[in-house]
């Protein structure tokens, strides 16, 4: 990942957290705060980060970037979800091959 890419993630994160720690926030029921303990690329266009909330629970949200950051905290469902996918990706970037250089 490029470095920029990496330091405007730093920022998205850390504002996250900020987000999550709002205490009128509807969504934050224990009152918690919110910070970012881990950054991980996982690709040029994709992190994990790792929050870890007051009371030592860890939150793992996943970020992508297309022409900004966004980000879905995602389930275990989203991720077997994710693992089939890429299957089918894989499919369709090998027809578009052939399609592309007419490759038979």
């Amino acid at each position: 990942m490029k470095i920029e890419l990496l330091r405007s993630l730093q920022d998205e994160a850390n504002g996250l957290a900020a987000f999550f720690s709002q205490p009128e926030r509807k969504a934050l029921h224990t009152g918690e705060d919110f910070k970012v303990v881990e950054i991980t690329p996982l690709s040029e266009s994709t992190a994990s980060v790792i929050l870890e909330k007051t009371k030592g629970q860890y939150a793992f949200v996943w970020f992508y970037h297309q022409k900004k950051w966004k980000w879905i905290i995602p389930t275990d469902s989203h991720i077997s979800g994710m693992r089939k996918a890429e299957k089918i990706l894989q499919g369709v970037e090998k027809h578009n091959a052939k399609v592309k250089f007419d490759l038979h």
